[in-house]
């Protein structure tokens, strides 16, 4: 019954209500903040909510200031690009695939016995999910995330590898001698 409630009440507050179908560009700082106090920050979190609020506010930044078609970054995990559909990459990207390292990987459990790959993407800013993309971001703060809404389109700008450079190998520290 209390999730219930829970999910009525959210339905039903105003901020959702507002960042529902608002345009990303559109978004205030007080909005991220009154969103902010109203979804709270999980307990077991290691961010203080004012570290939280400073990071959120300049992902919404960010995400304003950038081009419209707005650039964003899919890491893909799969045995080859053939395996890859691209008319359905999935809602959750990234501002710059600079963000896509070890521990973003650990983060959100990828599968490392396949191969990884960056899909570069362009989409439309109405195309962003505004209160998943602020939700996310509570939550993983460290993965500056880009929620899309579902079966969403985007233009394929480019695809690549990640971490295609060859490991060095072992045994020529034995050659020493």
């Amino acid at each position: 019954m209390k999730y219930i409630k829970k999910f009525e009440s959210y339905k039903e507050n105003p901020i959702v209500e507002t960042l529902k179908n608002i345009h990303v560009d559109d978004v205030t700082l007080d909005m991220v903040s009154v969103f902010l106090e109203y979804q709270g920050i999980s307990a077991e979190k290691i961010w203080d909510e004012e570290e939280v609020e400073e990071h959120l506010i300049k992902h919404i930044t960010a995400i304003k200031k950038s081009n419209n078609p707005i650039t964003l970054y899919r890491i893909v995990s799969a045995d080859n690009l053939e395996n890859v559909d691209e008319n359905n990459l999935g809602i959750h990207y990234t501002l710059d695939d600079m963000y896509i390292d070890e521990h973003f990987l650990m983060d959100i459990g990828i599968d490392d016995e396949q191969d990884l790959f960056i899909f570069k993407v362009e989409v439309d800013k109405k195309y962003i999910d505004v209160i998943n993309t602020l939700k996310t971001n509570i939550e993983w703060i460290t993965e500056n995330e880009v929620a899309l809404y579902p079966n969403t389109k985007v233009k394929v700008l480019d695809k690549y590898k990640k971490f295609d450079e060859e490991e060095p190998d072992d045994e020529d520290d034995d050659d020493d001698n």
